[in-house]
């Protein structure tokens, strides 16, 4: 684990990320299994998030509109 990851998951635990960089942290810690070694709060979050299409496949799209892009940002 990196440094910045671990200073991501401090500052998630501190209440400081935006929306967008909980949601990159979020799919970070998936894509890496590393959600899979951390309490099961951390899981549970990235379900409840999934389920609403935040995370994981699929989420580019809302990705770009919380980073204000458009659907043609996308290639759509």
């Amino acid at each position: 684990m990196t440094n910045e990851l671990i200073n991501k998951i401090m500052d998630y635990e501190q209440g400081k990320l935006e929306t967008i960089e909980t949601l990159e942290l979020f799919d970070e810690l998936e894509e890496t299994g590393l959600l899979y070694k951390m309490q099961g709060a951390y899981r549970r979050a990235y379900c409840a998030l999934e389920k609403e299409g935040l995370v994981g496949k699929g989420s580019e799209l809302v990705r770009a509109i919380f980073k204000g892009g458009s659907l043609e940002d996308l290639g759509a």
